[in-house]
């Protein structure tokens, strides 16, 4: 097998396994409770879309196990927050997805 196709056929067992991943986190996090508060370090933006894609620890009161999420988030939210920063924010389940409600990076200790 050459390396190209070793490496498409890694790259698809890569996504298949974060797709489970995916779906076997989120079964638990539809009945977790919250909002949740918790820290991370911000990955990436995307304003036009409304996300913030954030690395973080577990977070037990929304079922989380520790990970790299997008979560949705009003634009207005992320004026002062780039890639990079550190920040402490609050979270909901809503409608199927992940909510950032509150968001600050000079909340940290």
């Amino acid at each position: 097998m050459d390396g190209r196709r070793r490496a498409t056929l890694r790259a698809a067992a890569m996504l298949g396994m974060a797709i489970a991943a995916g779906i076997a986190g989120t079964a638990g996090a539809e009945q977790g409770k919250g909002p949740a508060t918790a820290t991370g370090e911000v990955r990436r933006i995307d304003i036009q879309q409304g996300t913030v894609v954030l690395r973080h620890g577990e977070i037990k009161e929304l079922g989380l196990p520790a990970a790299t999420l997008v979560y949705h988030v009003a634009p207005a939210l992320l004026r002062d927050i780039k890639p990079g920063d550190k920040v402490r924010f609050t979270a909901i389940r809503q409608d199927g997805r992940y909510v950032v409600t509150a968001i600050d990076k000079n909340m940290l200790p």
